[in-house]
């Protein structure tokens, strides 16, 4: 056999190789498409047509990799053809390097620069890289070199909405729309463009125009209702969706702008049937389980609503609106404890949104005082208890004088550490207006404080209002911060300053008038373990007010049990707690606390010192 025949023979059957390889790569057969097309190339490996079908094989099979190699081969040995280039900037985009995509397709374009494949991956580039003033350039560009692909409308209008230019956006869809007059797709982009800008009106005339142009339109019955929705017209968009609910009768996203328009139309009935179908058809859309939830809460079914939010946050964890409407659903059944773990779950997942931290910690605090008013009714037994102060802190071993908690628990005023005594009186019912009772106050400031008759507490110039779980007004030479109660929805730093330093001013004063009058016990709750020689200057400034008693409780130790006091000098006792918290604090050591030191209190007010008491007891 002579060469040419040779080479003839081998051109045979290359082409038939390829004409197998190609029938089965485009059946998807890839990998007899690889046998055949590899085989082949060990016979005729620069044949550009089988080296093109190898890299189209190794590309469409999922291996970008090797196809990245595959045209490398392809745009040495076939130099006259651009597929070489705009197939691998291609695969580039698929993985994501762009730079490598822009460089190929800018090389490419030198070497082919009337090729519209490689001008439109040239401009994929860009866009793909979010850079959308270099993405809406190159997309004019290919719409100069090729006028007639609506390509580069639809995707020069995206790249010019995304860089914020609505305006020059629309109009370019717009001028497509009359060069394309009868194309759906750049119709339902121009329809779309009005959506986008918020322009509801313009958005229902095109939409409209949609509906009527190409009637099979699901999307432009759904959009054309929300815009209607938009302006407020429920009855016309509730028209709208009934006419698409009678092509697409199985449509969830159409039941639910029919519930919302059912909803807004005060058809509650209606409403809960439809949001029920919406569900039932669309239970991927978050939207569908939120609206029959809260149809079903209007309803009374609490349970079962909470039950389809709790499944909605189980498979939506990311969805904000989900976690809100199930946080709600816990405060409006003041479930505080559930509404707290929901809203910091929500926070944990939407670290950047504040509203909500501020919402989790305003249902703690709810959720704080709904259990201290449970436990107090299950432990109201415990005011009807006799407590014995033991004999090494008493007169005698006769039982405590009955009285009432909160009648107990109001002849105290707290000096602070922190607010967990002001918890106790809450829980048995005791409100007493004082100015440290909600303040954390370090015991050496304090104590410098009172020597200075809490000079300058709730001048301006020395309070600030700071923000934490809830606003507090903080004294800057004093350091004491003391809660508000009062969160950002509710009031603005600027508002809150001038009606808290008035009120910080008043307080002081009645702090001092009942110190000097010395006819309360007042309390200090220290966390750290203060020696006896560490709490003097406190009671020292106490005392210098006026003839006073002071109550220091402090954690037990292996020589005082939780619950019992001991005297340390005339008017100075020290108490003994168990655990410091304040969100489950221990009523019962507060209470034993308290009543023994007020039983302490009262002795000495008949024998003039508490002193003598001791002694006697000895």
């Amino acid at each position: 056999m002579t060469d040419l025949a040779s080479r003839q023979s081998r051109a045979a059957k290359a082409a038939d190789a390829l004409a197998a390889a190609d029938v089965h790569r485009q059946a998807q057969r890839y990998d007899e498409a690889e046998a055949v097309v590899s085989e082949a190339l060990r016979a005729s490996p620069d044949h550009p047509g089988l080296l093109i079908c190898s890299a189209w094989v190794a590309q469409q099979s999922g291996r970008p990799e090797e196809a990245l190699e595959r045209w490398a081969r392809v745009r040495i040995i076939a130099r006259t053809n651009p597929v070489g280039y705009s197939a691998a900037v291609h695969v580039h985009h698929k993985l994501g390097q762009v730079n490598a995509a822009d460089a190929l397709a800018m090389d490419g374009l030198a070497r082919f620069p009337d090729d519209s494949a490689l001008k439109i991956n040239y401009a994929w580039s860009a866009h793909h890289a979010r850079n959308w003033a270099q993405a809406a350039e190159r997309w004019e560009l290919f719409r100069t070199y090729s006028p007639d692909v609506k390509l580069g409308y639809l995707q020069g209008a995206v790249a010019l909405r995304e860089g914020g230019d609505l305006p020059a956006a629309e109009a370019l869809v717009g001028h497509a729309f009359h060069r394309f007059p009868d194309d759906g797709d750049l119709l339902t982009s121009y329809a779309a463009m009005a959506s986008q800008g918020r322009n509801w009106t313009q958005a229902v005339r095109r939409w409209r125009w949609v509906r009527i142009k190409f009637p099979e339109n699901r999307v432009a019955y759904l959009l054309e209702a929300r815009a209607l929705i938009r302006l407020k017209s429920f009855e016309e968009a509730e028209l709208v969706v009934l006419a698409g609910l009678k092509l697409f009768p199985a449509d969830g996203e159409l039941f639910i702008e029919a519930a919302r328009c059912s909803k807004q139309l005060r058809q509650h009935s209606v409403a809960l049937e439809r949001w029920q179908q919406a569900y039932h058809l669309a239970s991927h859309i978050p939207s569908a389980g939120i609206g029959f939830a809260e149809a079903l809460t209007l309803t009374g079914e609490t349970s079962q609503a909470d039950a389809i939010l709790a499944d909605l946050s189980a498979r939506f964890p990311k969805d904000a609106a989900t976690a809100i409407a199930f946080a709600r659903l816990a405060v409006e059944r003041s479930d505080w404890a559930a509404a707290e773990t929901r809203w910091r779950a929500a926070h944990q997942d939407h670290s950047d949104n504040r509203a909500f931290a501020v919402a989790a910690n305003e249902a703690a605090m709810k959720a704080l005082l709904s259990e201290q008013h449970d436990l107090a009714k299950q432990l109201s037994h415990l005011a009807d208890t006799k407590m014995v102060i033991p004999a090494s802190s008493a007169s005698d071993q006769d039982a405590i004088p009955e009285i009432d908690p909160r009648e107990l628990l109001m002849k105290f005023e707290s000096l602070g550490y922190n607010c967990e005594f002001g918890i106790v009186q809450r829980h048995f019912g005791a409100e007493p207006l004082s100015l440290l009772r909600w303040t954390a106050t370090e015991p050496d400031l304090l104590a410098e404080a009172l020597n200075n008759r809490l000079e300058g507490v709730g001048l301006p110039e020395y309070t600030r209002i700071v923000l934490d779980s809830d606003y507090r007004t903080k004294d800057t030479r004093y350091f004491m911060l003391m809660h508000t109660f009062i969160l950002p929805s509710q009031a603005t730093p600027e508002e809150l300053l001038p009606k808290f330093c008035k009120r910080l001013q008043y307080l002081r004063s009645k702090l001092l008038d009942d110190l000097r009058a010395a006819e309360k016990i007042f309390l200090y709750k220290a966390v750290d373990p203060l020696t006896d020689a560490q709490i003097m200057p406190l009671w020292h400034a106490v005392s210098a007010c006026g003839p006073n008693t002071l109550v220091v409780a402090r954690i037990a130790d292996e020589t005082n049990a939780p619950g019992t006091v001991r005297v340390v000098e005339p008017g100075l006792i020290v108490g003994y707690f168990d655990r410091t918290s304040t969100t489950d604090p221990s009523f019962d050591i507060w209470l034993a606390i308290c009543r023994r030191s007020h039983a302490l209190w009262q002795a000495s007010h008949g024998a003039h010192k508490i002193g003598e008491l001791a002694a006697a007891a000895a």
